[in-house]
């Protein structure tokens, strides 16, 4: 028995021979987070295609309708059914006679053994599966092998995207440009027009740099504790002459012990990104904060130092 057919037995096991006397329809509808603007996976075409399944076919037999039970922003590539929050409350709703009615086969499954794991033990249960772009029946042998062909397509289609968008940010990453809506820290976005299009790209933010720079260096060069560099920081923040030459200063609460370990471990991992270690010369910028910062640390008062959020 595959781990598959075991979390399924797990969850709908104990629903076996427990019909509530009528049957009941439940529409199954997910979106992914880029298929929400496409207007045949939107979650309210796929709730008119389901409901309107139900009263065309189902209605007319006396099965009632139970509700839409949907996962929005899931990949059923990564998480089988039930794996996925909603896709459990589903199975914990079908009891024997029940119907389950999804747009597209690729809503449900994605993979071969999720599919294959599931549908033997719905038709146990005796919850009849209704794929409304699958011209097969799926009680049937051909039906169950053109399912099974569907299943392995789907799956081949989800794999085939990863790798496409996978060599993407691959390409992107060696041209420097960003990857997602936010830049990370340390960096600051910059466009350059190729091709007649503005693209966005990476490029160092040496200023915010220096304040990662500052925090690592304190701490593991000049072995200050960093509730001491907390202090300075947290002083220089209220400096309008400081603040106006780093603004970035203003980015963050820097009498919390936590965030200056945060802000050296940023440093730490763009120098093992881009090999900063070796560089002779470092930017002007870092050389300028610490003349900023002297004062501040000649002022140091240890006892009037935070003592929460960290040790040193």
């Amino acid at each position: 028995m595959t781990k598959h057919s075991e979390g399924w037995l797990k969850m709908i096991g104990p629903l076996r021979g427990q019909p509530r006397g009528f049957s009941k329809a439940f529409g199954y509808i997910r979106v992914s987070k880029g298929e929400q603007a496409v207007d045949h996976l939107s979650p309210e075409h796929q709730r008119a295609c389901t409901e309107g399944f139900w009263r065309e076919k189902l209605e007319k037999d006396g099965v009632r309708w139970g509700e839409w039970i949907g996962d929005e922003g899931v990949s059923a590539y990564k998480r089988p059914l039930f794996k996925r929050r909603r896709g459990r409350r589903l199975l914990k709703l079908l009891q024997p006679g029940d119907h389950l009615i999804a747009t597209t086969f690729d809503r449900v499954f994605r993979s071969c053994s999720d599919f294959c794991a599931c549908f033997p033990i719905l038709k146990n249960l005796g919850v009849t599966l209704h794929l409304l772009n699958s011209p097969f029946d799926p009680e049937s042998a051909n039906g169950r092998a053109m399912a099974q062909m569907m299943a392995v397509f789907a799956e081949w289609e989800s794999g085939a995207k990863s790798e496409r968008i996978l060599a993407i940010f691959k390409m992107m990453r060696a041209e420097g440009r960003l990857l997602t809506g936010q830049r990370p820290r340390g960096y600051k976005i910059i466009y350059r027009t190729r091709l007649g299009v503005d693209r966005a790209f990476l490029s160092p933010d040496w200023q915010e740099r220096a304040v990662m720079w500052f925090c690592n260096w304190t701490i593991h060069t000049a072995k200050m504790r960093s509730r001491q560099t907390a202090v300075v920081l947290a002083a220089m923040a209220k400096s309008q002459s400081v603040v106006a030459k780093y603004p970035v200063l203003k980015l963050c609460q820097w009498d919390l012990i936590s965030n200056i370990h945060h802000w050296a471990a940023l440093w730490r991992a763009i120098v093992r990104k881009e090999g900063l270690g070796e560089m002779a010369v470092w930017p002007e910028e870092f050389y300028s904060f610490l003349d900023l910062a002297v004062p501040f640390i000649s002022k140091l008062d240890v006892s009037k130092a935070p003592s929460t959020g960290g040790t040193a």
